[in-house]
């Protein structure tokens, strides 16, 4: 071996600044020293060997660190100061366990690699990933608003959701988990506790969420700014955003080849959507994306497959303008709906709607039709919320369903796979959508339309009475938009504000006003009259 050229003695000062690092660098590899001593145990004699040739210009190590006595025989290191003598046997030790790791390291010792992470200097490094939190953990879930305790919060730490008492609270035993803590409860804000103390107090923000519908198509052609006037200027405070239309386009980005193959990403407005979806939120405006799930004409289109066709004629299922469905049993139907599902809980939004998520109504899917059928089409839909709830459990959000109307008093299956049971125990929330020119049947008396609010509250009543009270849980769709006898221009206020004083009577957890174009003219007029009536109690239960 080459002779080596030590370097000049140093300074007193330097001296003592050059032990005083070696002393820190002691103390953070000193924790190491165990698992060191026992992976050195473990590796090959050839190994072993170099590092002898590497480690023979050292000093042994202090005991209880022999490790390499055998191997490093007592050669003195250079002359570094007065300063440095005490702790010579220190740096010894040091160098040839740096030697040691960096000799496996670069002949590919695996088993370095976890030892070698772990050693961080002070002022370098990647910084440490969280830890996963070993502790039991207890709790109180509160109304910000009123303290009184929320009993039926859901309350996900790590794992499955655990629901509080009577008394708000909730336990976990003790376990690697990981934060933030999830908390939800239907008629209130979620919220992520990130701190691991083994109490914690939880306190929901209550909300009457208040939503307009905005399509994919006014998204492209309005500015964020005119939305968010319009939005606050009808006095609403949440937005349900089209993020997947009937037609199959998306609004965002979305990583499957059905999307990509289908065009359905043409013209997507939300480009940055964890971006655009912030700006809503930090505006205080809650947020819904409204995601069609088995009604999708560009993939029935491109993979006719997948389309759903009539049991009886064969032929694909469309609507009455043409719009295909897709087989809702289909497993790339449900796996590329799951990924859409995700990239909306991923972009931030607070809740996912899903739309269609039925089997059609139309005539042709039900020839044919016997109550084996029926009862494999509710499992099948059901299935699928049941999968999404799993698929965005990390997420902290809200998951809810369109209805239809008729589901809130009838306790049939039917054609279409959907009974209100079925879908609350999958999901937070369920959105009947309660037209009321959708009950009119034209000769059989005046539209409901013309005085809504009796069938509003009474569909909502026979529905809370079968989810067991549970009011907040519902968010009625409610009408925003003209039809016969009220043709001409906008929905006039006085029916708005019946239907949304329906909804808030009967203790909904607000409402989502339905147009197709964007048109809310009265409604900021309708809302205030609503304002000015007395609120009724919130129910402080949740599932």
């Amino acid at each position: 071996m080459a002779d080596i050229a030590y370097p000049e003695p140093l300074d007193a000062r330097a001296a003592e600044r050059l032990a005083a690092n070696f002393a820190r660098v002691d103390r953070r590899l000193s924790v190491q020293s165990e698992s060191i001593t026992a992976l050195l145990l473990d590796t090959t004699a050839r190994n072993i060997e170099l590092l002898g040739a590497l480690t023979g210009l050292l000093a042994p190590p202090p005991k209880p660190r022999a490790l390499f006595a055998p191997i490093a025989p007592a050669i003195p290191l250079p002359a570094f100061g007065p300063a440095t003598v005490a702790a010579a046997p220190r740096v010894r030790w040091h160098m040839a366990a740096l030697a040691a790791l960096l000799l496996c390291g670069l002949t590919g010792a695996a088993v370095w690699r976890a030892p070698l992470a772990a050693i961080r200097t002070e002022k370098i490094g990647n910084p440490p990933a969280p830890a996963p939190v070993s502790l039991s953990l207890s709790g109180r879930v509160e109304d910000s608003a009123t303290g009184l305790p929320i009993t039926g919060a859901r309350v996900s730490y790590g794992g499955a959701p655990v629901a509080t008492d009577a008394e708000g609270s909730f336990h976990f035993e003790r376990g690697a988990r990981q934060t933030p803590i999830f908390v939800k409860a239907p008629g209130y804000r979620q919220a992520a506790v990130s701190s691991i103390d083994s109490k914690v107090v939880v306190r929901l923000e209550p909300i009457e969420v208040r939503a307009l519908y905005l399509s994919r198509e006014t998204l492209a052609r309005s500015d964020f700014k005119d939305l968010l006037a319009l939005v606050r200027g009808t006095g609403s405070n949440a937005v349900v955003l089209g993020v997947k239309s009937d037609k199959g386009y998306l609004a965002l980005p979305v990583d499957h080849p059905l999307a990509r193959r289908s065009g359905a990403l043409d013209g997507a407005p939300l480009t940055n959507p964890q971006k655009d979806i912030a700006r809503w939120k930090a505006a205080g405006i809650y947020t819904i994306c409204l995601q069609a799930v088995f009604k999708d004409d560009l993939t029935a289109t491109v993979k006719p497959d997948l389309a759903l066709r009539g049991l009886v004629t064969k032929r694909v299922v469309r609507d009455a303008v043409g719009v295909a469905w897709v087989n809702p049993a289909a497993a790339e139907v449900r796996e590329y709906n799951l990924q859409v599902a995700k990239a909306a809980a991923a972009a931030g939004f607070d809740e996912i709607l899903f739309d269609f998520i039925r089997f059609p109504a139309e005539a042709a899917s039900q020839e044919g039709l016997n109550a084996r059928e029926e009862r494999r089409r509710l499992e099948v839909v059901t299935g699928f919320l049941r999968d999404t709830a799993s698929a965005v459990s990390t997420y902290n959000v809200y998951l809810n369903a369109s209805m239809f109307g008729s589901v809130c008093s009838s306790t049939q299956i039917g054609a279409i796979g959907q009974r209100l049971e079925e879908f609350a125990s999958a999901l937070d929330y369920v959105s009947p959508m309660l037209y009321p020119s959708s009950f009119h049947r034209p000769g059989h008396g005046p539209s409901p339309l013309l005085n809504p609010y009796r069938l509003i509250a009474g569909n909502l009543e026979a529905a809370a009475r079968r989810l067991g009270g549970a009011r907040p849980r519902l968010r009625p769709w409610l009408q925003n938009f003209t039809e016969p006898p009220l043709t001409a221009g906008a929905l006039p206020a006085e029916p708005i504000r019946a239907q949304a004083q329906a909804a808030r009577d009967v203790g909904a957890s607000g409402w989502m006003f339905w147009n197709s174009q964007g048109r809310y003219e009265h409604t900021s007029e309708a809302l205030r009259s609503l304002d000015r009536r007395k609120k009724l109690p919130a129910v402080a239960a949740a599932y």
